[in-house]
């Protein structure tokens, strides 16, 4: 459980309060990182921790959001993870847009591209679109 520290103060009964529920702290200037078994984290943060079966693969996740105990209340912005899940991009790659043909690789544009390479962008602006425009 990682919980961001607002302030340079660090009062001592906060991390006696941790360490009376069995976790061990690693304090930064930045964080205060704690770790403990399941079942610490239960009884502090009132939320369970499972194993949970995802894709094929086994994590572990709390089930519910954490509680804040009182005495680190004043100190815990919020609580980062109680998981082992990993960061993930949301997007999808594209496929390959060259294609053979041209006596090499040929490249596909579209109108995005033009527009950079010919700077036409300030025709657009002044409203010149080139619709119903002979070619």
């Amino acid at each position: 459980m990682r919980g961001v520290w607002p302030g340079a103060n660090r009062p001592r009964h906060r991390y006696e309060m941790a360490s009376s529920h069995g976790f061990t702290r690693y304090p930064s200037r930045m964080v205060i990182d704690f770790s403990g078994t399941a079942d610490e984290i239960a009884e502090t943060f009132h939320t369970e921790i499972h194993y949970l079966d995802v894709d094929g693969e086994q994590h572990f996740a709390n089930m519910w959001d954490p509680g804040i105990p009182e005495a680190l209340a004043p100190a815990v912005v919020g609580v980062v993870s109680l998981h082992d899940f990993k960061p993930h991009p949301m997007y999808e790659p594209r496929g390959n847009y060259s294609f053979l043909g041209c006596s090499g690789n040929c490249y596909s544009l579209v109108p995005a591209d033009i527009q950079t390479t010919y700077n036409i962008s300030p025709l657009y602006v002044t409203g010149v679109t080139g619709e119903a425009r002979p070619l």
